[in-house]
């Protein structure tokens, strides 16, 4: 048991160290800018199948956001009061849990609202189902 434990702690420590937060963090930085053309030449819908909506992508967010996290721990900035870094770190984090958030229970659509006037329906690429109910000639 012993033996496993430290193995584990191992590959814990070399997957979530600060030289892995490096890595990650310059490979988030390079798949952006990858993305960034690809929208550019091919459209946003190829660069979000290709990279933002992709399970390598999202694994990559998680492993920068575990090791943010460790590192947070690691160093004790909540003990040693540095508040500035902390905030840093743990503002990185809240973007992140609000990036998958929006990932997997938002939606996107585009509104259109002329100056002075108001709107509740817009143009979603999500297929919807829309209809109306009539009971005792009300309609819901």
């Amino acid at each position: 048991m012993k033996k496993s434990l430290d193995i584990f702690k191992k590959y814990f420590a070399k997957l979530f160290n600060t030289r892995a937060a490096g890595i990650y963090i310059i490979l988030f930085a390079a798949s952006i800018a990858i993305a960034t053309f690809i929208e550019n030449d091919f459209g946003t819908s190829s660069a979000q199948k290709v990279v933002f909506k992709s399970r390598w992508f999202e694994l990559l967010l998680i492993l920068f956001s575990i090791s943010i996290a460790v590192n947070i721990i690691k160093f004790k900035m909540i003990k040693q009061k540095k508040w500035p870094l902390l905030i840093f770190h743990a503002a990185i984090i809240i973007i992140i849990l609000g990036a998958g958030l929006t990932r997997y229970f938002g939606f996107e659509g585009m509104m259109h609202i002329r100056q002075g006037d108001t709107s509740n329906t817009f143009l979603s690429s999500n297929g919807f189902l829309k209809f109306k109910v009539i009971k005792n000639d009300k309609i819901f």
